[in-house]
């Protein structure tokens, strides 16, 4: 993540007018205005949502909540906030953690310690927190690690190993390994230098050490008996900005890492995969090395570059950074096993998918977070902003990558225990994502504590919808229908046939069938302006 030319940040609408678009997705891909899209025979809705602050990292502790690092929109402070499951949405926030600057980075060990990377004057730490009084909230700390280089890009996301040990993903100081982006967003003065090998690595972190200085404590030269090694602590040295790490859940001793690829010379989006059990540190080149790289367009208007992901390296076009760094070592480098496919995609969450309530046609696939890119603007449209499924197989192999969620700026992914998919965004929410079915004949929408769950709902034609309210009080449903119009036509129409008949009690329900007209339909709840949904009825059969 970037310290310079953040955007000005919106809360996002999640259901508003929807209309279908054409194919993509998993079978169809559909488009919700100014919010989000889910693939047919799923839903999607905000769980939470994080007020004065910016969800970066989420996981689930041992008591099932979802736990959130939460960062001030000037990224100076950031807290650590709990959050109890409702029923699909989440109770109010509990602060369990303060007195971090730039967290991005939560994973649980096995006795209920949380981790948390955090990054202060371009220097990262990674800090364990226990809960000794068991009342929710963390009141000790301890520093694992600590005086991390890093600078433009911070100390980010992290896995717990099989072996106990933490994996901590460290980006690097600049854009290209000296200068740091394109003028005039970015100016060429960074705020850090690279300091190698740990600028752009991926570390190996013991959770039993105590405040361990990774420049004073770790020797880079001949090993000397006492003394933390190098070789021990790392497992990939020469990335640039990567931004989370996870393992393959068939086999665990490989760890899968997405790097950003730099803005300025443009340069692909690799993924790399690194085997964490046979003691080898992996070297993947960066500054010296770049896959199609080529003069970023930027600050040109609408202006678009191909990132074909050539799998093999090439030399940094800056003449400086070979100077400083020496050349591609292209015969020994590690090379990645795929690319993004639009390129600057910004990736920053991954997670694999395990025993979670999605389709057996997921199993052990990956999700990734693209947080999107402002260096290649195609058609006015940015890259990313969507979360990625890559078809995984047994092997650890990349079959196939297909976009199956948008949303505004996805940071993080995480399964939770309930089966559904959390996404954290960057517009201030949490998604959960939920398989309704493959082919629905009947789609159950639950209100709950002021919110319908799910908002959004995919479903192919003639799929019968139910609304049930769980909640205490009356609400009834209140529908729109948006449709492509002929000329002169209008966007939006009455859906008065879709409309409860009055409030529906407590424990009451209202249905409705779909016919064969592919379109979609907005909804509200009279009795309070933030109970909003949408269907989409997508052209496909049951």
């Amino acid at each position: 993540m970037r310290r310079t030319a953040r955007p000005a940040l919106a809360a996002v609408v999640v259901a508003g007018l929807v209309a279908p678009l054409g194919a993509g997705a998993d079978t169809v891909s559909t488009q919700v205005l100014r919010g989000v899209t889910v693939p047919v025979g799923f839903g999607a809705g905000v769980f939470a949502e994080t007020p004065g602050g910016l969800p970066t990292s989420i996981t689930f502790g041992p008591d099932e909540r979802l736990y959130a690092t939460v960062v001030d929109p000037s990224f100076t402070s950031s807290t650590i906030v709990a959050f109890d499951d409702l029923g699909g949405v989440a109770g109010r926030p509990q602060t369990v953690a303060t007195g971090f600057t730039t967290a991005l980075g939560l994973a649980f060990g096995p006795d209920g310690t949380l981790y948390v990377s955090d990054t202060e004057d371009n220097r990262g730490r990674v800090v364990a927190l226990t809960d000794g009084d068991g009342d929710g909230a963390f009141e000790s700390s301890r520093t694992l690690v600590s005086n991390l280089p890093n600078g433009q890009h911070q100390t980010n996301g992290m896995v717990v190993g099989p072996d106990g040990m933490l994996y901590v993903a460290n980006g690097n100081a600049t854009d290209d390994g000296l200068e740091c982006g394109p003028e005039p967003v970015n100016p060429l003065e960074c705020p850090a230098p690279e300091v190698q090998p740990w600028s752009g690595s991926v570390l190996r972190v013991d959770p039993a050490w105590e405040d361990v200085d990774v420049q004073t404590d770790v020797d880079l030269g001949e090993r000397v008996e006492g003394r933390l090694h190098a070789d021990d602590v790392l497992v990939a040295r020469g990335l640039r900005n990567v931004y989370d790490v996870d393992l393959l859940p068939s086999d665990p001793s490989k760890l899968y890492a997405w790097m950003n690829g730099s803005d300025d010379p443009a340069s692909s989006e690799p993924l790399y995969r690194t085997d964490i059990s046979d003691g080898a540190v992996d070297d993947m080149g960066f500054p010296s090395c770049l896959y199609d790289p080529h003069p970023n367009p930027y600050p040109e208007p609408y202006v678009g570059h191909d990132h074909p992901g050539n799998p093999e390296p090439e030399n940094s076009s800056n003449p400086a950074v070979l100077e400083q760094f020496g050349p591609c070592a292209k015969g020994t480098v590690t090379r990645p096993i795929a690319f993004t496919t639009e390129g600057h995609e910004g990736i920053t969450g991954l997670t694999f998918e395990r025993d979670s309530g999605f389709p057996a046609r997921y199993d052990g696939d990956l999700f990734v977070a693209e947080y999107g890119g402002w260096w290649n603007v195609n058609g006015g449209q940015v890259t990313g902003r969507k979360v990625l499924h890559v078809d995984v197989d047994e092997a650890g192999e990349i079959v196939a990558q297909r976009e199956f969620m948008t949303s505004q700026m996805p940071m993080d992914v995480v399964f939770g225990p309930d089966g559904a998919l959390y996404v954290a965004d960057l517009g201030g929410v949490v998604y959960r994502v939920v398989h309704l079915a493959d082919t629905p004949g009947q789609v159950t929408v639950e209100m709950v504590n002021g919110q319908f769950v799910p908002q959004l709902v995919t479903v192919p034609r003639r799929t019968t919808v139910s609304w049930v309210n769980k909640d205490t009080r009356p609400h009834d449903v209140k529908a729109t229908q948006s449709v492509v119009p002929k000329v002169g036509e209008p966007l939006l129409r009455p859906g008065s046939e879709i409309d409860s008949p009055g409030p529906l009690a407590p424990g009451g329900s209202h249905s409705y069938t779909f016919g064969d007209q592919a379109s979609a339909y907005a909804y509200t709840s009279s009795t309070g302006a933030a109970m909003r949904g949408a269907i989409v009825v997508a052209p496909v059969d049951r």
